[in-house]
């Protein structure tokens, strides 16, 4: 039912609102007033409370009946006894006395106290049975229950009972309980009836005020609505007294809520004239969330090259995870895959989406063919990302790198790791089958290839036949963005670029520092504990580890012994972390081989540090250690570093033949021609083929 606003229940309604407790209302019949004396004092009514005592039932009475002289009398008479009271200036309508009590109960409810007023009334019926409380009391405090049963209702998020509510007290539902109305059509919203929502907003809009009360409709229903139902409220907007729309104001907002729903769902095109707002606040001086918005809006609906200058805006305005993402997704799409690392690596960690962000651009950088040189520094924070994370398809990646860079060894390590990740990635099969078989492990290949024969026909075939054509590698990349797919070569084909270690996964040189087909190895065996063991029926890495550390000691270098260097590391970390010292020692010396295996030098070094370790051990770590660190110099054309770290290893142990070479081709990048003739010297007179190479290099280069 609803309220007449001129009726008088709307009155005490409006009246309740203000704060003010109404009176009885009474009609009279003024016709038999006219010819009544006028009263001689003010006609202004009094303000003494003490008026409200005095009984002017008398004067009411004597002017009905147009008796004026008893009326004269009667305001003498009330004039002697209270000398402050004013007559009434219209004796025949004055007010009954007050019904103090009755005003009490009004009071009770205008502050919301509807079981004491329920029980005042009561109390009074049970004194005056033929007492009747006034309808409009008993409607209000009615409405004012079902009110209060609603909005609890509310409060504990009960939508159904809120639409059950409104449901049995129709009249809370009118333009007077605008309140109730939209928290109606929340409900409805939340309980999956978003068009009856929908109605209850529009019934506001065409029915109830104007101004505030419509923004302030549309604005929740913004919030909650579907895009196209909003728009089906705007259609129709009132125009405000100025002649301009009444939802004019909100437009600013409106647009950034709607491209902001875009941006949550990709399949949401909103009207153009939305985007182009947001892209006018943006370019004005528009807030960071402005320029953001905008970016991914053009981002994720078009792939637009537009949107990177919008990004680095936004990293200028305040740098962030959002515009860090979107940035190194424009420059992963412009494969300016080093660049999309360099951004992303400071919010890698940030959150699963930075960095799988992350993962994806260093994958990309890796995947190139042919190959491009990368920092050793980044190649390090990378590998360490890749281990933490233990992300299958980037390790591939490292491993398909390090084949064109001529590491077998360092490949096969990252195959196999990546393999241990996700047991049915064939790419990392493929590469570590191939990469087997390039080493001359011809046991470990067919193994290989027999166990994927029924799943993989171009590891079947190798080995027996000529390989088939490479295919892509696995895609590694956030969905809805830049692919990560692997350059896989076939088998028997060159590698590309050159190579440097199979020990420190490091940058390659550049092709014209280093002569095609040259190799650098600086290898070394994995030393094993006399403890060992037999590792027999040790293929696969285990989810768990041995509890005793004499068996976790030997499952470590079992996985080394079968190139797993990511599951022994976890094994030898166990033991260091609980065991005594002289199994801590072969735990750390363990760690460390694991490290360097990885191609984690940096890491290495602390690890064999922070133990005390026996002469030879150490020895032994120090001089891989130095080695990996003169090749990532060299690559880092740090060529001067590199000699030193060179020197500092011959000291410790007799310099194998590719660091010979190593240090001839630094002694030529540093312009020491007699040192570099020395050392390619020495090498030829051994019949190494690098001696007599290097040698027609100076001669070619420098006469």
């Amino acid at each position: 039912m609803s309220v007449n606003p001129l009726s008088p229940l709307a009155v005490v309604a409006a009246a309740l609102w203000l704060g003010v407790a109404p009176t009885s209302l009474a009609a009279a019949d003024a016709n038999r007033t006219g010819d009544l004396a006028q009263p001689t004092a003010s006609p202004t009514p009094t303000t003494d409370a003490a008026a409200d005592d005095v009984d002017v039932s008398a004067l009411r009475y004597f002017a009905r009946n147009g008796d004026s002289v008893r009326l004269n009398l009667e305001i003498s008479r009330l004039q002697a006894l209270h000398p402050d009271w004013i007559p009434p200036t219209d004796p025949a309508n004055a007010p009954e006395p007050p019904d103090r009590e009755l005003n009490a109960i009004w009071q009770l409810y205008s502050q919301d106290h509807f079981p004491e007023a329920r029980a005042a009334i009561a109390a009074r019926k049970e004194r005056e049975p033929d007492w009747q409380p006034p309808a409009d009391l008993l409607t209000m405090l009615d409405r004012g229950e079902a009110r209060r049963r609603l909005t609890n209702a509310y409060n504990l998020k009960q939508y159904a009972r809120v639409v059950e509510t409104a449901a049995n007290a129709p009249d809370l539902t009118s333009c007077s309980e605008i309140n109730v109305i939209w928290m109606v059509a929340e409900s409805f919203v939340r309980t999956d009836r978003a068009k009856r929502g929908e109605d209850a907003y529009d019934y506001v809009l065409k029915t109830c005020g104007g101004g505030d009360i419509h923004r302030a409709t549309l604005q929740k229903a913004a919030e909650l609505l579907p895009y196209a139902a909003v728009q089906r409220l705007i259609a129709d907007e009132p125009l405000a007294a100025e002649g301009t729309g009444e939802f004019a104001s909100l437009k600013d907002d409106l647009a950034r809520r709607f491209v902001g729903d875009a941006n949550a769902d990709a399949k949401l095109v909103v009207d153009a004239s939305y985007v182009e707002r947001l892209k006018s606040m943006a370019d004005q001086g528009g807030s960071v969330d402005d320029v953001l918005n905008y970016a991914w809006y053009v981002w994720l609906h078009g792939r637009s090259p537009a949107a990177q200058a919008y990004f680095e805006r936004a990293r200028t305005l305040q740098d962030s995870a959002s515009a860090a993402v979107g940035l190194t997704l424009t420059l992963l799409a412009k494969q300016q895959y080093a660049e999309g690392e360099a951004v992303m690596y400071g919010w890698r960690q940030t959150s699963k989406d930075t960095m799988a962000t992350y993962l994806a651009a260093a994958a990309n950088l890796l995947s190139q063919n042919p190959p491009v040189t990368i920092d050793a520094a980044v190649m390090q924070r990378m590998a360490e990302a890749v281990l933490t994370e233990r992300d299958a398809v980037a390790a591939q990646q490292f491993g398909w790198y390090a084949r064109q860079a001529h590491q077998l060894e360092t490949a096969s390590d990252w195959f196999s790791t990546a393999l241990s990740w996700s047991a049915d990635d064939e790419p990392s099969a493929f590469g570590l089958t191939l990469t087997r078989l390039d080493l001359g492990d011809v046991a470990t290949a067919t193994r290989l290839r027999d166990a994927w024969a029924d799943r993989s026909p171009r590891i079947a075939a190798l080995g027996r036949a000529p390989a088939p054509a490479p295919a892509p590698g696995r895609k590694a990349a956030i969905e809805g963005d830049v692919a990560v797919t692997g350059s896989i070569p076939a088998a028997g084909q060159a590698p590309v670029g050159p190579a440097v270690s199979t020990v420190a996964f490091s940058a390659p040189m550049s092709a014209k520092a280093q002569p095609k087909g040259r190799r650098v190895e600086a290898s070394a065996s994995t030393p094993r504990s006399a403890g060992a063991g037999n590792c027999k029926g040790v293929t696969a890495p285990s989810q768990s580890q041995p509890t005793s550390d004499a068996a976790a000691l030997r499952l470590g270098w079992c996985y080394m012994d079968l190139k797993q260097p990511a599951s022994a590391l976890r094994s030898f970390e166990a033991v260091a972390a609980r065991a005594s010292a002289s199994r801590r020692e072969e735990a750390s010396y363990g760690r460390a081989l694991a490290l360097l295996r990885l191609g984690l030098t940096d890491e290495a070094a602390i690890a064999a540090t922070g133990t005390p370790m026996s002469p030879e051990r150490a020895a032994t770590l120090q001089t891989i250690i130095l080695a990996n660190r003169a090749i990532a110099a060299f690559d880092g054309n740090r060529f001067r570093e590199a000699i030193l770290y060179l020197d500092q290893r011959a000291a410790l142990a007799p310099e194998p033949l590719d660091l010979m070479t190593l240090r001839g081709h630094a002694y030529v990048k540093l312009g020491s021609m007699e040192e570099a003739k020395r050392v390619f010297s020495a090498l030829a007179a051994i019949g190494n083929p690098e001696g007599p190479r290097g040698l027609n290099m100076i001669r070619d280069q420098h006469g």
